[in-house]
Formats: structure tokens, sequence, C-alpha cells
């Protein structure tokens, strides 16, 4: 898998006042897993990208553009 580093996920992360433990707290994921998101090293499922959306309000296509193949667009 060729990694997409999301600099829009930290990027909002930071401008909502998260770091990636109270992301991953408020997601019910774990903070290694969201630092993996940023990073690019995984892609999330359909459920964690809507669940990281709702929790920094944005659509999740805004954060992860693979999931609607707009990647790279």
């Amino acid at each position: 898998m060729k990694q997409i580093p999301r600099i829009e996920l930290k990027n909002r992360r930071r401008q909502r006042g998260f770091t990636a433990l109270t992301l991953a707290m408020a997601t019910g994921t774990n903070e290694t897993r969201v630092y993996a998101l940023e990073r690019g090293r995984s892609a999330p499922s359909r459920e964690e990208a809507e669940s990281i959306g709702r929790a920094l309000g944005v659509k999740p296509d805004t954060l992860f553009p693979e999931l609607t193949g707009r990647a790279g667009r």
C-alpha cells in the first residue's frame, strides 16, 4: 500500500484542540492508530472515517479522499 500522509487530518485535529490521544478516546480507537492514519500507514474503515469526521466536524472524504476515489486529484 502506498503511504499517503494525511496532512488535513493532522491539521483538523490540531485546529479542534485534539491530541492524538483525545481524538482516539473520542472515536473509540487508540493513539497509535490515529498516528498511523495521519502518516498514511493504514487506511480507515468507512465506520472509522465517519467517526473521526464527526469528532472533527468534517465529512470523512475531506480527511480520507481515497474513500471516494478522489485521492491524488
